[in-house]
């Protein structure tokens, strides 16, 4: 063999070498890539199945790089890759574009992060949504902010639910009340133009008031010709609550009712003429039979 076909061959061996190295660095970068894909695909997965929405923006315009599926749901895309270099504006909460960017702004111009406050969301179908929302600031290992992270739970249902946990509590409240109400002011018939009303145990200045309401309220229902008031149960009263009972007998006589006062004690007696409270058109006896027999023989 000539030197010549000795240099051409040793040529043809050393590119056969570079081309089989190049074969095989490209099959090792084929078998990184394809680990990287399914490592990608791993991480996608990962942030998919979480509960929670998942989503990041870069650190100067605040254009999302990427999010989890059920975000990209909520923003009207099929997949996450379809909002990728959007910004807030061209989401279905344009509306709150502004509040959402200031909150970004805030967290990173402050380094610090904001973690679960409420805040609604406008969607695509036309819906409003509760959320329940953190944002941190993402820095690298030299101390660069590089963008944010932020994370969020609709809480749409769950904040329905202690509204309407709310409402039923209310009414529930007004029910009690109501039965409150009429076991401390109950307005008894007892015949035809007869109610009487037994007071029992201490009465402060609400408790006169709905006296009164129930009262007058009755007498115009029942249209009664004689209203009978026993205190005989109440021990003490002041003379605030003194007066809205005299003033809740002359009420009821301005509907055209008598009023009798009975079982009326010393104290609450003492306190009466304290006020010196002008008593005529009320008559007072000493207990409920008393008044009783005369509603009686009054008809």
């Amino acid at each position: 063999m000539s030197d010549h076909d000795e240099t051409l061959q040793a040529q043809l061996e050393e590119a056969q070498a570079k081309l089989a190295e190049f074969v095989r660095r490209e099959q090792e970068w084929r078998e990184v890539e394809a680990g990287l894909r399914r490592d990608l695909a791993q991480y996608q997965l990962v942030i998919d199945t979480l509960p929670m929405r998942v989503f990041w923006k870069d650190a100067q315009d605040l254009r999302y790089l990427g999010c989890n599926l059920g975000f990209a749901q909520d923003s009207g895309r099929r997949s996450p890759s379809d909002l990728i270099g959007d910004d807030d504006y061209h989401m279905g909460w344009a509306d709150q574009a502004e509040a959402y960017r200031a909150d970004d702004r805030l967290v990173l111009d402050s380094r610090q992060g904001r973690q679960n406050y409420e805040e609604p969301q406008s969607r695509d179908d036309g819906t409003d949504a509760w959320l329940r929302t953190s944002k941190l600031p993402l820095i690298d290992a030299e101390g660069v902010m590089i963008g944010l992270l932020g994370t969020y739970e609709d809480i749409t249902e769950r904040r329905q639910a202690e509204q309407d946990r709310l409402i039923v509590q209310e009414r529930t409240i007004e029910a009690q009340q109501d039965t409150l109400r009429e076991i401390s002011t109950p307005l008894i018939p007892l015949s035809d133009g007869v109610v009487v009303m037994p007071l029992v145990g201490s009465i402060d200045t609400h408790r006169a008031l709905q006296i009164m309401e129930t009262l007058l309220e009755g007498i115009a229902r029942l249209q009664a010709d004689v209203a009978i008031i026993d205190v005989s149960g109440v021990r003490m009263v002041d003379t605030q609550v003194a007066d809205a009972l005299l003033r809740a007998a002359r009420a009821a006589k301005l509907l055209g009712a008598q009023v009798l006062l009975t079982g009326m004690s010393a104290e609450i007696a003492q306190t009466v003429v304290h006020l010196g409270a002008d008593l005529s058109g009320i008559t007072s006896v000493a207990t409920l039979r008393d008044g009783l027999q005369y509603a009686i023989t009054q008809r």
